[in-house]
């Protein structure tokens, strides 16, 4: 990936500090080649196994160079992709910042983590300078500056600085351990709370790991749907989505819920309500978005409240998700936090009758995948297409414009 090209300051910078460094008893002469020598080695080595791994990259470089231009053009919003407008007004680094921690390490660990490399740098600018410091700070500090300030914001794109920051997490604990051996209670205080630290940490993993031992939710949710829909049922659901598997005696259609709002789409959409027994969100991709762009899609956004509000003939009748969970309790990510849409009533019930730790709005990447949370509502009351589309426009505030097509 092009955003790896920041490790060659960390390799520059370790030959650099190697070679002048005095205790290596280097010729002063000899230093300029041999540093050289020592700087081409990785790269060679790097080259080599890029084209053994990633041939095409050099057989047919005008396809590699223009999908990294694509991806370069997509992760700073220059793009617009449907599938990376979840990130609209999310503030960069902040919103990556606190996602890394509630998601990728766990509060405790995260916590702990960041705080100790804010730590080792203030320590880094003030009192000591050593080569590792240097080294380190020389990849983290560019990665981060660089991907952080990306308009997407994947889970995924931080990886490469988890290592290091548990790393300056480390060093911090034992700072903290080393400096509270005088002091006896404080001492234990300490202890304690690197104990209780790794026993969280270790507590969550196990947790997480406990969605793959239950069906996926998609998976229950199909076997449901063939339990009670009778075959060639019709069956909704939004496009630039996932589908449920294994329907193959039911007709599926879809819903352009990310096209512009205007007449046509919505008169489809309620032609396909009226004729539908089913309406299947995978997950919250696009009614936790579109909700959130009422400026761009504000028919579309009252289509989804009146959905969940079941004010369009449909019920829900079925959800299915699957939580971290461990020792009777369940970590929960709540996909309504950041977006005003009513939650329907058997959901809500469900929410209230079991115990579970609320870890509010989780990145999109972060359950969409292997955990999210499938709704199924059905056709209770059977609005004939007018019906619909007068209910979906006329909730709408000065929607003719709109379905005019002179606004967007």
């Amino acid at each position: 990936k092009i955003s790896a090209l920041p490790i060659l300051l960390p390799i520059i910078i370790a030959n650099y500090l190697h070679f002048t460094n005095k205790v290596n008893h280097i010729n002063e002469a000899n230093r300029p080649v041999a540093c050289v020598r020592n700087l081409l080695l990785p790269l060679f080595i790097a080259g080599i196994t890029f084209f053994i791994t990633s041939p095409y990259a050099l057989l047919d470089f005008n396809e590699f160079f223009g999908d990294i231009k694509e991806q370069s053009l997509m992760a700073r919003g220059i793009l617009d992709y449907p599938y990376t407008r979840q990130y609209e007004d999310t503030t960069s680094y902040i919103y990556q910042f606190v996602q890394h921690i509630k998601t990728s390490m766990f509060p405790p660990l995260g916590i702990l983590c960041w705080i100790g490399f804010g730590f080792g740098l203030i320590s880094f600018l003030k009192w000591k300078k050593t080569s590792t410091e240097i080294i380190l700070l020389s990849w983290i500090l560019p990665f981060g500056l660089i991907t952080g300030s990306f308009h997407v914001k994947f889970l995924r794109y931080l990886l490469p600085l988890t290592p290091i920051v548990i790393l300056y997490g480390a060093q911090l604990l034992t700072l903290i351990l080393e400096r509270s051996k005088s002091r006896v209670n404080f001492s234990r205080i300490t202890s304690i709370s690197v104990v209780l630290i790794i026993i969280f940490t270790t507590y969550y993993a196990f947790a997480f790991t406990s969605i793959y031992s239950n069906p996926h939710s998609a998976v229950s949710s199909s076997e449901w749907l063939q339990k009670n829909a009778p075959p060639n049922s019709i069956i909704l659901k939004e496009h630039w989505e996932e589908g449920l598997p294994q329907l193959n005696n039911y007709t599926i259609l879809e819903l352009p819920m990310y096209e512009s709002d205007n007449e046509l789409k919505f008169k489809s959409i309620s032609h396909n309500l009226s004729e539908a027994n089913y309406i299947v969100f995978f997950s919250h991709r696009l009614y936790g978005t579109i909700p959130r762009l009422s400026y761009r899609y504000p028919i579309s956004s009252e289509f989804y409240k009146l959905i969940f509000s079941e004010k369009l003939g449909y019920d829900l009748v079925h959800y299915d998700k699957s939580y971290p969970s461990g020792l009777g309790i369940s970590f929960r990510d709540d996909t309504f936090s950041r977006i005003d849409l009513p939650i329907p009533n058997l959901l809500q019930q469900s929410m209230n009758n079991n115990f579970s730790i609320n870890m509010g709005f989780l990145d999109e990447s972060f359950t969409v995948y292997d955990h999210p949370l499938v709704l199924i509502f059905e056709n209770k009351k059977n609005y004939d297409e007018k019906t619909l589309f007068e209910i979906i426009t006329t909730s709408t505030f000065n929607n003719q414009n709109i379905l005019s097509g002179r606004s967007q």
